[in-house]
């Protein structure tokens, strides 16, 4: 994530050591949207990935997609 350009939002999971948490939390101040997510499994399964534990979303049609869903 530290240097992923163009990310509109990122989930981490709340399991996630306090000093990731806070440098995650900085990339707000560049316009992405950073949520803590306590059962990360229920989005990470889907793309057969149970291990992640940040999800990065590009700014584009997804992430203009997920608005709609997150707001």
């Amino acid at each position: 994530m530290r240097r992923a350009k163009g990310l509109a939002f990122v989930f981490a999971s709340s399991d996630l050591a306090q000093r990731t948490l806070r440098e995650l939390a900085r990339l707000e101040h560049g316009g992405t949207r950073v949520f803590q997510v306590q059962a990360m499994e229920v989005l990470t399964q889907g793309f057969g990935r149970e291990d992640a534990h940040v999800i990065g979303v590009l700014r584009g049609d997804l992430a203009r997609g997920m608005v709609k869903h997150i707001e």
